[in-house]
């Protein structure tokens, strides 16, 4: 079982990304193999979210939401791609509250958010959690970690492989809705709490292939220490 968080700006950025959606489910359908999906919401949902705000909307609960939305209207359309193309795919509206038994018999489950306060990212990691996953790939627009913003500072510098615990000394913790990091920092913790090793890898679906084949990747490692 391949259990992977799919970041939303990869299908969703000012628009639906068709493409990507399209090689992804024949990149799958290829493989074969059993996948959970959790996807993000990308720009859908931090739309949302800022035209909630500009209308005086600051529930932090009330903005989370929009933003699970988001994730499921991604989360919808990559089910049905997958259905129309022969993949048999379950989509789940809360996949916490799903049992292990159902998600054991399902060779693709696709979701999204679960509840206000919970990233997609940490939903994944619980995934790992409740099936004794020990490996969990994570697909951002970045592509890895750099030791800073590249999109502020243009010497920012590649890191392929950090501890979640250094990880974690270079980010803020605090839960923001809509929030953009490669990897959200408490699911993070929560990984490294579990020996879940994370692979943050970007939108190159050959580098997803050699990630889901065991193989040596672009991207950076996570490692639970």
């Amino acid at each position: 079982m391949h259990v992977i968080s799919l970041g939303g700006s990869l299908v969703f950025n000012h628009g639906v990304n068709v493409s990507y959606y399209s090689g992804l489910v024949r990149l799958i359908k290829r493989l074969g193999g059993k996948y959970i999906f959790v996807l993000g919401g990308g720009t859908l949902a931090r739309e949302y979210i800022q035209a909630a705000k500009k209308l005086k909307i600051e529930d932090t609960e009330v903005l989370d939401t929009l933003g699970i939305l988001a994730t499921h209207m991604n989360a919808w359309l990559f089910n049905f791609a997958l259905n129309q193309a022969g993949v048999p795919a379950y989509h789940t509206r809360n996949i916490n509250q799903e049992p292990v038994s159902v998600l054991k018999n399902h060779r693709v489950i696709v979701t999204g958010g679960t509840q206000p306060g919970q990233t997609t990212d940490m939903v994944s990691v619980i995934c790992c959690k409740r099936l004794g996953v020990k490996s969990l790939i994570n697909i951002t627009d970045v592509g890895c970690i750099y030791d800073s913003d590249p999109k502020v500072n243009p010497n920012a510098k590649f890191i392929h492989r950090i501890n979640a615990s250094d990880l974690l000394k270079m980010w803020d913790i605090k839960h923001k809705p809509g929030m953009n990091l490669p990897f959200e920092p408490k699911a993070a913790k929560e990984a490294m709490n579990y020996g879940i090793t994370v692979n943050v890898i970007g939108s190159d679906l050959k580098d997803l292939e050699n990630t889901l084949l065991g193989r040596k990747h672009s991207g950076t490692v996570i490692v639970p220490r």
